[in-house]
């Protein structure tokens, strides 16, 4: 059994082999701080792995007060920071190839006295953190604030692609979540003509060619399938679609299991020629 360095974890998340423990009282980066200590099962036990201290300028926040963690990202309350010592935020922590950093703090509007960071639910795409204190001008009633993760996926590559009419390259980048259970996947093409039609491909593998009449290279290789549903045409110049990654248009592709990486691009119509943004490599998980 691993013994914890406080008494008591008023805050704790546990995903997979990764346990995140929250100590407000901690007082290693100042007065009632806060820390956050990160724990990961090896061998059947739990091997600490990280302590992770608030910025400075934000004590005493007693950061740890609440924990939320969606796969590399842990979001952190801190509910007793600010200039009145009650205004609260929220502190994201990144886990890199060098191990974990503080990553954004993120705070609200009419944030005074209102302890921003008590309560806390983090998905791939957003955060929600409760402000137990806020005030709507009738009292202190409460309430929360939603913010947008960075939630890119997937690898670009062949890029950048040839420059169409606008002017610009034409870029293919993908939203959401890589895992399969998720169910959510966005794909995001920009820079395209305005009011030319296109549509978005996959396929297995990767390629180079260029189909006669376009001025731009297709990058996918072997058999290319299309979403073509009416609803799945687009209009530049910039368009997005949530695809179902358990039926990708393929001749015999029930979807993407897990360790599969599938290749992403979009080819449009520019006057009286075609041709492709650069594509996009996701993996799944």
């Amino acid at each position: 059994m691993t013994r914890l360095p406080f008494v008591i974890a008023p805050a704790a998340a546990l995903t997979g082999d990764r346990i995140v423990i929250g100590d407000q009282h901690d007082n290693e980066a100042g007065p009632l701080a806060g820390a956050v200590y990160v724990y990961e099962r090896v061998a059947g036990d739990w091997s600490f792995a990280a302590k992770l201290t608030p910025d400075p300028a934000h004590y005493p926040g007693q950061m740890g007060t609440t924990i939320a963690i969606r796969g590399t990202t842990i979001a952190t309350g801190v509910p007793r920071s600010g200039e009145f010592q009650h205004d609260g935020g929220v502190q994201l922590l990144r886990e890199l190839p060098g191990g974990w950093a503080r990553g954004a703090y993120l705070v609200g509007t009419r944030l005074e006295r209102s302890e921003l960071g008590w309560g806390l639910a983090l998905s791939d795409r957003h955060l929600a953190a409760g402000a137990r204190m806020l005030d709507d001008g009738i009292g202190n009633t409460g309430g929360a604030f939603t913010y947008r993760m960075d939630c890119a996926i997937g690898t670009s590559y062949c890029g950048p692609a040839v420059p169409n009419s606008s002017g610009a390259s034409a870029s293919m980048a993908a939203e959401g979540s890589a895992r399969i259970v998720d169910r959510d996947v966005v794909l995001v093409a920009s820079g395209l003509p305005v009011s030319e039609l296109g549509y978005f491909l996959v396929a297995r593998r990767q390629g180079l060619a260029q189909p006669a009449g376009s001025a731009g290279f297709l990058c996918l290789g072997g058999e290319v399938g299309r979403f073509r549903a009416i609803a799945e045409i687009i209009e530049g110049p910039e368009a997005s679609l949530r695809i179902d990654v358990g039926a990708l248009p393929l001749a015999g592709a029930p979807g993407a299991a897990v360790g599969e990486t599938w290749n992403f691009q979009c080819w449009f119509r520019d006057g009286s020629t075609s041709s492709f943004t650069d594509a996009v490599a996701i993996r799944f998980e």
